[in-house]
């Protein structure tokens, strides 16, 4: 395997070792493996993850997207946003779910990718917070989970939380990035379909006010009181 080939299946080289905890769910760990020889060796330092079938157009597309990685383990969230930066994505990270509320308050993202365990406000905590926020914008904010437990009572533990979707550990790039993608698609068909609501509501509005100030107009065409004619008697309806 070459060095470009070892890059790119890098991110799932990560190997997960499970802790067993009593008063909540067991505590994931992430180690890399990866092979070594004298011929070849990897800096984890220089490390980059390429996709051939980019191209320089969709890295462009991308570049307006803000993504916030929230991971309390300090390699994952290297490794993480190392993907995304090599896709064109925007990052910023952070190491536990409570300075995520401040930097998602401070500077809304356009997508979460949150952690699922971690000390403190886990990752189900730090989405119910963010589901019920007062402010649409923040609550509606796109969250993908990152989960080292593959059961289905973790998934929809995630779900239950507010996740809009989920990916299992060790993570795997494509899978992320198409979820990523999918996510992206559907925040922009609803603020598209919100502007359309507004509109539609615009349009109401003006088509009401219209509608009144004909009736005023008409109103004052028509007497006020029926015309008095000797000999007549004048019934209105």
């Amino acid at each position: 395997m070459n060095r470009a080939s070892e890059s790119e299946n890098f991110i799932s080289g990560i190997a997960l070792t499970t802790y067993p905890q009593s008063d909540s769910l067991p505590i994931t760990k992430i180690a890399i493996v990866f092979k070594t020889n004298a011929a070849a060796k990897i800096d984890t330092n220089t490390i980059t993850v390429r996709f051939s079938s980019e191209s320089k157009e969709e890295m462009s597309n991308n570049s307006h997207v803000q993504i916030l990685v929230v991971d309390d383990d300090a390699m994952s969230r290297k490794i993480l946003t190392q993907l995304l930066t090599s896709a064109g994505y925007q990052c910023d990270q952070c190491e536990d779910g409570g300075k995520a509320l401040e930097m998602i308050h401070a500077k809304q993202p356009s997508l979460l990718l949150l952690d699922f365990d971690m000390p403190g406000l886990n990752g189900a905590e730090v989405l119910k917070r963010l589901r019920a926020d007062n402010d649409p914008a923040i609550a509606q904010i796109p969250a993908i989970m990152l989960t080292g437990h593959g059961s289905e009572a973790s998934e929809v533990r995630c779900l239950q939380a507010g996740a809009d979707d989920f990916v299992t550990k060790p993570v795997n790039a494509a899978v992320l990035r198409a979820r990523i993608e999918t996510q992206l698609r559907l925040r922009s068909m609803r603020r598209q379909l919100e502007r359309q609501n507004d509109e539609l509501e615009d349009w109401r509005r003006n088509l009401e006010r219209d509608l009144a100030a004909a009736r005023l107009t008409q109103q004052s065409l028509i007497p006020h009181k029926p015309p008095r004619l000797p000999g007549w008697q004048v019934a209105t309806c």
